[in-house]
């Protein structure tokens, strides 16, 4: 048989250094690496606390816009209108009032 070319002298096989991935050591990388982990935890609780924050104004705006669309609503609604029935009762200026002093209080009857 022929002979392996990619078995060196001894029987070994060949490294191939042009393909093979070299791992570089930075000790600064290291260092930031390993005193970071509490600037990174602090960053995404900041950014945590933003989203929820913002969560909560759209909420609240979301509500209170609800609210004026429900009080705008209402006030259209047939039951804030005074009924023709008791409106001589309501609007009626000519309802006797009687007011009762008594030193610390008074007492006004309608």
């Amino acid at each position: 048989m022929g002979k392996n070319r990619n078995r060196t002298s001894n029987g070994r096989k060949q490294i191939n250094r042009e393909t093979k991935m070299r791992v570089v050591f930075d000790e600064r990388a290291r260092k930031e690496f390993l005193t970071g982990f509490r600037k990174r935890k602090d960053e995404r609780r900041r950014v945590a606390k933003e989203q929820i924050e913002k969560k909560l104004k759209d909420e609240i705006k979301k509500i209170r816009e609800d609210t004026r669309k429900k009080l705008q609503n209402s006030k259209k609604s047939k039951a804030h209108q005074i009924v023709p029935e008791i409106a001589h009762l309501i609007e009626s200026n000519d309802t006797e009032t009687n007011v009762t002093d008594f030193g610390s209080h008074s007492v006004t009857v309608t």
